[in-house]
């Protein structure tokens, strides 16, 4: 359980680190609750005894009754309501184009007994969170399984993140970019509103369990999208992994399970080791990803109709063509990376890109900081850095390079 109260202190048992069956005991005194001091507050009418005369003129003290408290507290919410619109029109409705939203306050805005802000939820089922005699029970025991490809492991892993504030949850992968990728490391989340998981959670699974004989089930497109994220893994992490994977290439696409195991093994001990270092992404963790920043806005332009492996894989193309540009990696370098994606069926070219819409979208990319994309770039084939000095023009000689041209 999370904590155990017992007798004047407080015991938890705090999980150790990813992929680690270590557990850390901690035990501390009880602490008094701070005092909280609002940063404002709002006058009140005090519920008091009303001091009126009456029909003779003589001073009289009652209290009042529960007619007049109904009535009190609706004029102090009309005062209150008041102070908000006069707060909302000083700010301006139209402010940066945007309105404002008012909602009640107090904690039954957020919802309960299946009610949103006040509107019933269809479907929802809520927890029993007591017995017949009042006893709380475990409703966190609950857990949930995502069975299928990134898409629902990253949907199921969000919903787990926010359902009573964290469940436990598993994940069965069952695509190859699933399993060497989005299984792994905690990062759940949907899109909204053009940017890339923009709403999410860092919620690691109880398990990853992984059975490889559904990889022989997939159709060629969707196996071979998963491939754009091992090759990137070599190219970031390991010179020797990436050479693997080259000598390799046969028994890859037959999709010999021997080989298969190996390269799914070498590339999860990968990313285990970058998301150890950098559970949330505050460092190391940002070089998982190289590749996406111009891979997610060319995943966008196309309306998703390419899958998010061939937009990596275009994007990998053109952040190594920054990386030669930047004299970071030689040209024999960045024309072997490319090539290296055609014997996995991945493209390193594509019609009609819009450049100047795409490097726009790269501007939505939630990476941004400061208002400069946290660029990831190649200065050998191994090992990559964070560049935030990557133009609009670098970006745009990048995409043209992926433009896929008559005579090319």
């Amino acid at each position: 359980s999370r904590s155990a109260k017992r007798e004047g202190s407080c015991r938890a048992l705090l999980p150790g680190r990813p992929g680690s069956d270590r557990r850390t005991e901690i035990t501390r005194a009880p602490q008094q609750p701070p005092h909280i001091v609002p940063a404002r507050r709002r006058r009140q009418k005090p519920l008091r005894a009303h001091h009126h005369h009456d029909h003779h003129g003589k001073a009289e003290d009652e209290h009042t009754g529960a007619g007049e408290v109904t009535e009190h507290f609706r004029q102090g919410h009309d005062e209150e309501r008041a102070e908000q619109d006069a707060d909302l029109a000083a700010a301006g409705e139209d402010d940066h184009g945007k309105d404002h939203h008012r909602f009640p306050k107090g904690k039954r805005t957020r919802g309960n007994d299946g009610h949103l802000g006040g509107k019933e939820v269809p479907g929802h089922a809520r927890p029993e969170r007591a017995d017949d005699e009042g006893h709380e029970l475990q409703v966190r025991h609950v857990h949930a399984a995502a069975l299928g490809g990134g898409v629902v492991g990253d949907m199921t892993g969000f919903a787990a993140a926010t359902y009573l504030r964290g469940i436990d949850f598993i994940q069965i992968p069952t695509t190859l970019l699933a399993q060497v990728d989005s299984s792994i490391g905690g990062k759940t989340g949907v899109d909204f509103d053009s940017y890339k998981n923009m709403v999410g959670a860092f919620h690691m699974p109880r398990l990853v369990y992984m059975n490889l004989d559904t990889l022989q089930t997939l159709d060629a497109r969707q196996y071979y999208s998963g491939f754009a994220e091992i090759m990137k893994h070599g190219l970031i992490k390991d010179a020797k992994y990436y050479e693997w994977l080259i000598s390799n290439m046969y028994e890859i696409c037959e999709r010999d399970p021997e080989t298969l195991l190996s390269m799914i093994k070498r590339s999860c001990e990968i990313k285990k080791e970058v998301v150890e270092n950098d559970p949330t992404e505050q460092g190391e963790r940002a070089l998982l990803n190289f590749g996406h920043t111009i891979g997610h806005a060319i995943e966008k332009n196309s309306g998703f109709q390419m899958l998010h492996g061939e937009c990596v894989a275009l994007g990998c193309v053109a952040a190594a063509y920054i990386s030669w540009k930047k004299e970071l990696i030689e040209m024999d370098e960045y024309y072997e990376i490319r090539d290296m994606f055609v014997p996995f069926n991945l493209p390193i070219s594509a019609d009609d890109l819009d450049v100047a819409k795409i490097v726009a979208l790269t501007k939505s990319d939630k990476k941004m900081r400061g208002g400069k994309i946290r660029f990831v770039l190649l200065d050998r084939i191994g090992h990559a850095r964070i560049d935030d000095t990557v133009t609009d023009e670098e970006m745009t000689a990048a995409i043209e390079e992926l433009n896929f041209k008559d005579e090319d």
